[in-house]
């Protein structure tokens, strides 16, 4: 077999791996988008909720994983199937702006539950629901800002990408660190409590840590759900170098594997919030009803 038949035979494996992968992404781009988007009604339909400073912060992840499977994926999709450099730049430009905000409010999501646990008779004075709008607008700006360095120096902005990438996963990281400490601090208090006296203040504030500590293990499962559909990507860039766009069959499906944190998103909310999920649920039998009338 001669260079020109191994080269013919590559090309039509990689084209066939990529139709494939596109293939997948479409159901993927349609559960994202139907996921969140009812996450995000469920949130605005209920007062409860979307009252909530963390609430808030869930709607911004949420949105971002929306406009994943409603901008993203679509362009990538295209990106994969034409090759052509005016929406190979679009997709570029999105994709590392959507990450890099989906990244950034699961840091400003673990800030936040630090802050419930560590200031929790202050919490609702410090993080009030004006703050957190702001904090996720400036975060929105500033990373549609920055993406947009695509146009003017692609390796620029892919080393800022990985700046920010790696600041926002150590300051997470030291953040649930911190809540585990806090945590056994705390239950060590409540404990030594318990055994000097049995008062409604202790069980009360038994009753209170246990809420928070699950809340906190909450955000904790959707942190590790997206580190594990990031790190694959990660090694690949690793590996390949300076490549901006490869070819090769496992970069192309490390791409789509983060594309599946937008939409396994929605399913992990409802399956550890059980606030959202009657919401959720409240949300759904609207809808049936109004189909069944």
């Amino acid at each position: 077999m001669n260079e020109s038949t191994l080269r013919d035979n590559s090309e039509t494996s990689t084209s066939t791996i990529i139709i494939i992968n596109c293939f997948i992404n479409v159901p993927l781009m349609l559960a994202a988008i139907l996921g969140n988007s009812l996450v995000l009604v469920s949130i605005f339909a209920s007062q409860s909720l979307r009252s909530q400073p963390s609430m808030i912060l869930l709607c911004s992840l949420a949105f971002s994983d929306l406009a994943v499977g409603l901008i993203g994926q679509p362009i990538f999709v295209s990106r994969e199937l034409t090759l052509n450099l005016s929406i190979m730049n679009m997709s570029g430009v999105i994709s590392i702006g959507l990450c890099a905000i989906s990244l950034a409010t699961m840091t400003l999501i673990s800030v936040d539950r630090v802050l419930a646990l560590q200031y929790h008779m202050s919490y609702k004075i410090l993080v009030t629901t004006s703050r957190v709008i702001f904090t996720i607008t400036f975060v929105w700006l500033f990373h549609v800002v920055v993406s947009c360095i695509w146009f003017f120096n692609v390796a620029a902005l892919l080393y800022i990408a990985n700046a920010l990438t790696g600041t926002y996963s150590f300051v997470t990281v030291i953040c649930y660190i911190y809540i585990y400490r806090i945590v056994r601090r705390h239950q060590s208090q409540v404990l030594m409590q318990q055994r000097a006296v049995q008062s409604f203040n202790t069980r009360a504030n038994a009753h209170n840590m246990v809420s928070e500590k699950h809340i906190a293990f909450n955000t904790f499962v959707f942190f590790i759900c997206t580190c594990f559909c990031y790190i694959p990507w990660f090694i690949c860039r690793f590996s390949i170098g300076g490549k901006i766009f490869p070819q090769n069959s496992a970069c192309i499906f490390t791409v789509t594997f983060i594309y599946v944190n937008s939409t396994i998103n929605p399913l992990l909310y409802c399956w550890r919030l059980r606030e959202l999920r009657a919401a959720v649920k409240n949300i759904l039998a609207k809808i049936f009803c109004k189909q069944q009338g």
